[in-house]
C-alpha cells in the first residue's frame, strides 16, 4: 500500500468510527443531549479533527444517507428500464427500501433517532426529494421549463416521497416486520389506481 493510499485508508478508518461512535451516543443519550465534546473525547480527537470531517452533528446522520443514496443510484441503473417516469421513481424508491432492509437493525435505529429529531428528518427528506428529482431527470424524462410540466413533475416526485416517508413510518412502528418493498409498490398501486379513476 503506497503512502497516500495508507493515508486514505487512515482518514476512511477514522471517519467511519466518528460515525459509529456517535450514532451509538445518539441512540443511546439521543441526539440533542449529545455534544461534540462527547464524540471527541470518546474518539480522542480533537473538535478541530472533527470538523474536518463533518460540519455539524447532523451531518454525521445525514452521510448514512448519502451512502444509501448512492448505493441504491447504483442498482438503479441495472435495475430501471421503464420509459414510465413514476414507475421508473417507485423502483427507485423500492431500492432504497432493498437497502433498509439489508440491513434492518441499524435503518430502524437510525429511523427512530430520526423521528426523535425533526431538524434532522427535514433534512433526510430534502436529501430524498433531491434523489427523486435527479432519478427524473437522469432518466430523459427532463421536461420543457412550462410552468404546468414542471408542477406535474413537482407532484410525482412529492407524490413519491409521502409514499416513502409513509412506508418507512409504518415499517419501523412495525419494527421492521412489514415488508417494505411490498408497502412502497402498494403505495404506488394506489396512487396509479385513483389517477386511473379519477
Amino acid at each position: 500500500m503506497t503512502d497516500i493510499n495508507l493515508r486514505q485508508h487512515k482518514k476512511n478508518k477514522l471517519r467511519e468510527n466518528i460515525i459509529d461512535s456517535s450514532l451509538d451516543m445518539f441512540c443511546r443519550r439521543g441526539f440533542d443531549e449529545t455534544t461534540i465534546d462527547d464524540i471527541t473525547l470518546s474518539l480522542e480527537i480533537s473538535k478541530r479533527t472533527f470538523f474536518r470531517y463533518f460540519p455539524t452533528k447532523e451531518d454525521i446522520v445525514l452521510s448514512i444517507y448519502e451512502n444509501l443514496i448512492e448505493t441504491a443510484k447504483r442498482n438503479n441503473i441495472q435495475t430501471i428500464h421503464s420509459k414510465n417516469p413514476i414507475h421508473t421513481i417507485k423502483h427507485a424508491f423500492c431500492n432504497l427500501a432493498m437497502q433498509y432492509e439489508k440491513e434492518n437493525n441499524f435503518y430502524l435505529k437510525i429511523e427512530s433517532l430520526i423521528n426523535k429529531t425533526p431538524a434532522i428528518r427535514a433534512k433526510r427528506i430534502e436529501k430524498f426529494v433531491q434523489y427523486g428529482e435527479e432519478i427524473y431527470n437522469s432518466y430523459g424524462f427532463t421536461l420543457k421549463k412550462n410552468a404546468e410540466k414542471v408542477f406535474q413533475k413537482n407532484i410525482m416526485i412529492y407524490f413519491s416521497m409521502g409514499i416513502f416517508e409513509s412506508a418507512i413510518t409504518t415499517w419501523t412502528t412495525s419494527n421492521g416486520k412489514t415488508n417494505l418493498s411490498k408497502i412502497i409498490d402498494d403505495g404506488f398501486k394506489l396512487i396509479d389506481k385513483k389517477l386511473h379513476t379519477s
